[in-house]
C-alpha cells in the first residue's frame, strides 16, 4: 500500500482514507471473530498504551531499523529484509489504528483520561478588579493605554505621546497576570516584547514603559519564554527566585518557581547577563543554560538545543536524567493534578524522555511507566505513584 504523506499513516476519521485502505479493513473486519476481538481490544488500557509507545518511538524506528539491518544483511538480502521489516511494522499501525478510529466513533475522543476542566487565567488591574481570560474579548483603556483581552492572550498598546506623558511616568502603575495551573497566557507589552507564560506563572509588570525610564522591569514566579523587543539604552529585567537576568533584545527562557530549589534560565538569542543572589554576574551566549539556587550558580551547560527547553509551548517535554519528583511538579502543575508517593525511593527515579505532544497527564505517566520501574494509579485529579513490581 502506498503512503502518502499529506496525512498521517492512520487515521481516527475514516473518511480521510482512501478507498483501498477502507476496503481492506472492512475485509479484515468481516472475517470470523475480528470484530468481535477488535471490540475487545478497543476496551482495554493497553491498546492506549501501544499507541502512545508508538508515537514515542516513531523518531527512533529508523535508527533502530538501520541498526538490525546491518546486523541482519547477509548476500545482498537487505532489501527483502526491509520490505519484510515494514511490511511488518505496517500492519501493526494500520490495526493500531483501525483501533484507535473504532474508539473514537461518534465522541472522537478517547475516555479514560482526566478531564482538562482548567480555571482560566486572570488580569489583576486593581486591587478590587480582576478580569478573567478566555471568555469574550474584553477592551479598557487606562492612561491612554489601550488592553485588548482575547482568550488566554493580553496585549498592551499606546501611542507615543502617551508614553511620554508624565503622567505614565509617575503613576507606577501595575498589572499583574495569574496563571492557573493546566493553562498557559501570552502578554504583549506596550514595548512590543512578547512573554508567554508556563502554568502556574505570575508574572507582574507596568502597564506601560516611560521612554525617560533606566530601565524595564518586569516580575516573575514562574516560567516564561521572552521575545525581547530590542532597546540599546534601556535594559529589559527580569527579577525572579534566586536570579536576575538583564537583555536588551534577545529571546530566552526563565523557570524560576519560588517553591522550586533552582531558578534555569537558557538563552536562544542575542546575549544575556544574569545575576545570582551572590552577587556575581554571568554573561550568556546562545546555547548557554545556567542554574541557580540561593547558594549561586550550580549549573551551566553550553551548545543546549533550545527546542528541549521551550518545547512546554507545545504540550512536549525533555526530561534529562530528571528526578521523578521533580518531574511529577512540572506534571502537576501543567495538568492541574496532585501527585504522591507511596514511598521515597520511587520518587529519587531518573528518567531520560523526550516526548511529542501530550494533552494529557496519562500519555506522559504511561511512558515511564514503560521503564518498568514504576505504576500508578488516578483517583479523580490525584495520582499516586508507586513501585513498579
Amino acid at each position: 500500500m502506498e503512503q502518502r504523506t499529506d496525512k498521517p499513516f492512520f487515521s481516527p476519521d475514516e473518511a480521510q482514507w482512501s478507498e483501498a485502505e477502507r476496503a481492506a479493513f472492512r475485509q479484515w473486519l468481516e472475517r470470523d471473530g475480528h470484530e468481535r476481538l477488535l471490540r475487545r481490544w478497543a476496551d482495554s488500557d493497553e491498546l492506549q498504551r501501544d499507541l502512545i509507545r508508538l508515537r514515542y518511538l516513531e523518531e527512533r524506528r529508523e535508527a533502530n531499523l538501520n541498526r538490525f539491518l546491518r546486523a541482519a544483511e547477509k548476500g545482498g538480502r537487505r532489501t527483502n529484509v526491509r520490505r519484510r521489516v515494514w511490511a511488518a511494522a505496517a500492519s501493526v499501525l494500520l490495526v493500531l489504528g483501525c483501533a484507535w478510529w473504532w474508539m473514537g466513533r461518534g465522541s472522537g475522543l478517547v475516555s479514560g483520561y482526566i478531564a482538562a476542566d482548567y480555571a482560566p487565567a486572570s488580569l489583576t488591574v486593581t486591587p478590587s478588579l480582576e478580569y478573567k481570560l478566555g471568555g469574550r474579548t474584553e477592551h479598557l483603556e487606562i492612561l491612554g493605554v489601550r488592553i485588548r483581552m482575547e482568550d488566554d492572550r493580553i496585549a498592551y498598546t499606546a501611542g507615543e505621546s502617551v508614553l511620554k506623558d508624565t503622567v505614565i511616568a509617575d503613576s507606577l502603575l501595575y498589572h499583574e497576570v495569574v496563571v492557573p495551573r493546566g493553562r498557559m497566557c501570552e502578554v504583549e507589552l506596550t514595548d512590543g516584547t512578547r512573554i508567554k507564560l508556563n502554568a502556574a506563572s505570575r508574572l507582574r509588570y507596568p502597564i506601560a514603559f516611560h521612554p525617560d525610564s533606566t530601565s524595564r522591569t518586569v516580575w516573575l514566579d514562574g516560567e516564561a519564554y521572552f521575545d525581547v523587543q530590542t532597546d540599546s539604552v534601556r535594559p529589559f529585567i527580569v527579577k525572579a527566585s534566586n536570579v536576575e537576568t538583564r537583555v536588551y533584545g534577545t529571546k530566552f527562557n526563565v523557570k524560576a518557581y519560588a517553591r522550586d530549589a533552582r531558578a534555569r534560565v537558557m538563552l536562544e538569542e542575542g546575549r544575556l547577563d544574569v545575576v545570582g543572589r551572590d552577587g556575581r554576574v554571568h554573561r550568556l551566549v546562545p546555547g548557554d543554560y545556567v542554574a541557580y539556587d540561593y547558594a549561586g550558580l550550580r549549573e551551566h551547560e553550553r551548545g543546549v538545543d533550545a527546542a528541549e527547553v521551550t518545547c512546554w509551548q507545545d504540550y512536549r517535554f525533555f526530561f534529562k536524567n530528571e528526578m521523578l519528583m521533580f518531574i511529577a511538579a512540572d506534571l502537576e502543575r501543567k495538568y492541574d493534578v496532585n501527585i504522591y508517593f507511596d514511598n521515597y525511593k520511587a520518587s529519587t527515579f531518573r528518567f531520560y524522555a523526550r516526548t511529542h505532544r501530550c494533552e494529557h497527564v496519562e500519555e506522559v505517566l504511561d511512558l515511564l511507566r514503560y521503564t518498568q520501574k514504576i505504576d500508578y494509579r488516578v483517583d479523580g485529579r490525584d495520582i499516586y505513584i508507586r513501585l513498579h513490581e
